[in-house]
């Protein structure tokens, strides 16, 4: 269920319908670790495995940057069996890191506003 959740919250992104309330970023997760730490150990164990799980899934996604998408360029230089040009490989992971901070902000601006708003 989480590997599809981040599916459709990513095609969501690059179709620019994507709902921002069912995300969180670090301060949304840290509001909700503290609500799970104050209902008892269970749910704080909980809400770290599905945090864990959670990146995880993200860390394998196939984007320039995170190791899926390293992942992916190893895969790709397997079956054209040479390595891909070191400058393309660096412009790609900088085009990834960039699209990823953007993302960053955007969900940390809107746990903010949830908080202020």
């Amino acid at each position: 269920m989480t590997a599809q959740g981040l599916w459709d919250f990513f095609y969501r992104i690059f179709t620019l319908s994507a709902d921002f309330s069912q995300v969180a970023g670090p301060v949304g997760i840290a509001g909700a670790v503290g609500s799970a730490s104050a209902q008892g150990l269970g749910e704080l164990f909980s809400i770290m495995a599905i945090i864990s799980i959670n990146l995880a899934i993200i860390n394998l996604i196939p984007i320039p940057a995170l190791d899926g998408g390293r992942l992916l360029f190893v895969i790709v230089e397997s079956i054209i069996r040479r390595p891909i040009n070191p400058r393309v490989a660096q412009t790609v992971n900088a085009i990834g890191f960039v699209a990823l901070i953007l993302l960053m902000v955007v969900v940390t601006a809107h746990d903010i506003f949830k908080i202020v708003g």
